[in-house]
């Protein structure tokens, strides 16, 4: 059996990237609507399939 282990700093890295997606989604979904948030997510996904 071979134990996994996991730096403490690696695990603080972890839980700040997460906290600061989970706080930049929930700006955004306070700021704007959910119709504009659809259409800019759209925008993107179009842009992107257009340059490949």
């Amino acid at each position: 059996m071979v134990l996994w282990t996991v730096d403490s700093f690696e695990i603080q890295k972890l839980c700040l990237f997460v906290g600061l997606v989970s706080c930049t989604f929930g700006y955004l979904m306070g700021k704007y609507s959910q119709a504009q948030i659809i259409s800019f997510l759209k925008f993107i996904f179009e842009t992107k399939e257009v340059k490949s």
